[in-house]
């Protein structure tokens, strides 16, 4: 709240409360799991090697079609 973390309270399964003083204050909730971060780095590393044995596959495949062709 205002900058400064607070303690929040369980309400129930899904919701949480917070005990916010009297007057106008921002309150900002942040969800930053660890197990997030970690699995947008290897979604991003895994879509890099993807694309990288489609290049590779790509580029072998048109260096033999290109092959063939010369020796026809």
């Amino acid at each position: 709240m205002d900058g400064e973390p607070i303690d929040m309270i369980r309400t129930n399964y899904v919701l949480r409360g917070f005990e916010i003083p009297a007057g106008d204050h921002t309150l900002m909730m942040k969800m930053e799991p660890v197990w997030y971060e970690t699995g947008k780095w290897l979604s991003r590393a895994g879509t890099l090697i993807l694309f990288t044995i489609l290049g590779i596959g790509l580029f072998r495949y048109r260096k033999e079609k290109g092959d063939q062709t010369s020796h026809q």
